[in-house]
């Protein structure tokens, strides 16, 4: 579990965001955790949604596709780990061409309407090699043509402290207006830790 200190706690007070493909909420807890507050959440799986919704007492059930982009709260951030079953190495890798793969137009569709301070985007690693790189240049030139400078890395969980090898690939994207071009992701710690670490540091800390 990370600790933040009191200054993080508050660090996105005032910051609104939105918190598409939402599925069971872990951008909602990064956020949430420093201080930013979600206005809008959306999932079209039942079932991830109901564990959504019992975790932050939220209706998020529905499909982005019937949402007008007006109806959608204004946002500082928009959050989309948009679905990757069309990218991935265990599919059939038909991107675009898969329905699932398109709903990332979703995704431009409500961005030039609110063009919000930040894009945060999560896919499979394989996303960038996609078609031969062709799947990812599209959605850099969609993103770049809404307004947007892009910064993208593929980083695995392990490598910053967290028991699981998952590799995805994090897409941030910054108005241009307000990009002051030093955005820089984090450096790995390399942290070797097991989930045994994680649970017995529960255990511990639930015993006082």
């Amino acid at each position: 579990m990370i600790r933040l200190n009191e200054n993080e706690k508050d660090m996105l007070n005032n910051i609104r965001f939105i918190d598409l493909f939402s599925g069971i909420g872990a951008f909602r807890i990064a956020f949430e955790s420093f201080g930013a507050k979600c206005v809008f959440s959306i999932d079209k799986d039942k079932y991830a949604s109901e564990t959504y919704d019992k975790n932050f007492n939220t209706q998020s059930h529905g499909d982005i596709c019937n949402f007008k982009e007006e109806d959608i709260p204004e946002h500082d951030i928009l959050c989309a780990g948009f679905p990757c079953q069309a990218f991935s190495i265990s599919g059939k890798q038909l991107g675009f061409d898969d329905m699932r793969g398109t709903l990332f137009f979703e995704i431009i569709r409500i961005v030039k309407h609110h063009t919000p301070k930040i894009i945060f985007l999560e896919n499979v690693s394989n996303l960038r090699k996609h078609d031969h790189g062709k799947t990812f240049a599209i959605i850099k030139e969609n993103l770049e043509k809404s307004g947007y400078n892009i910064y993208s890395k593929v980083i695995n969980a392990s490598e910053y402290g967290i028991a699981q090898s998952r590799k995805r690939i994090y897409i941030i994207c910054i108005r241009k207006d307000i990009d002051n071009k030093e955005f820089n992701f984090p450096k790995p710690t390399h942290k070797d830790i097991a989930l045994e670490d994680i649970l017995l540091n529960e255990i511990w800390t639930n015993s006082f």
